[in-house]
C-alpha cells in the first residue's frame, strides 16, 4: 500500500496547529504544519523536475496574511488543479470567505465548523484528496 501523502496546514496559531496535528496523529494521517506562505507553497507544490507528488491537500488559515493567502490559493490552483484547498476564517469575515471561494478554494468554512469537522476533513483529504 502506498504511503499517504502529507496534508499541509498553514496555521500561525500554535494551539490550533497542535489541535490539527493531534487529531491527525490520532487518525494516523501525516500533516505538515507550516507557519509561512512561502513554506506552504513549497510544501504543497510538486517538486519541479521530479515525479514526486505534492501534498494531498492544503488546510489554510485565511488570517495568515489575508491578501497573501488569497494570492496563494490562486497561484496554487494554477499550478496544481488537483490540489484540494480547504480554507477557514472567523465566521464574521464573510468578505474574506467569499473572496477565498472566488479565487479557487475548494471549501471555505468558519473556523468553528472547521474545528468541528476536522477529523472528517483530514480523513477525506488523506483518502480522496478532498475535505
Amino acid at each position: 500500500m502506498d504511503p499517504l501523502r502529507p496534508i499541509v496546514a498553514l496555521v500561525e496559531d500554535l494551539f490550533f496547529g497542535s489541535k490539527i496535528t493531534g487529531t491527525a496523529a490520532a487518525l494516523n494521517i501525516p500533516v505538515n504544519v507550516v507557519r509561512t506562505i512561502v513554506a506552504a507553497e513549497a510544501a504543497a507544490a510538486c517538486p519541479a523536475g521530479t515525479a514526486t507528488p505534492g501534498a494531498a491537500a492544503l488546510l489554510l488559515d485565511l488570517n495568515v496574511e489575508p491578501a497573501a493567502t488569497l494570492e496563494l490559493i490562486a497561484r496554487l490552483k494554477r499550478k496544481r488543479t488537483d490540489l484540494p484547498i480547504i480554507a477557514f476564517a472567523s465566521h464574521v469575515q464573510a468578505e474574506l470567505i467569499r473572496r477565498a471561494r472566488e479565487v479557487g478554494a475548494d471549501r471555505v468554512l468558519p473556523r468553528s465548523k472547521f474545528s468541528e469537522e476536522l477529523p472528517d476533513i483530514l480523513k477525506a483529504a488523506a483518502t480522496r484528496g478532498m475535505g
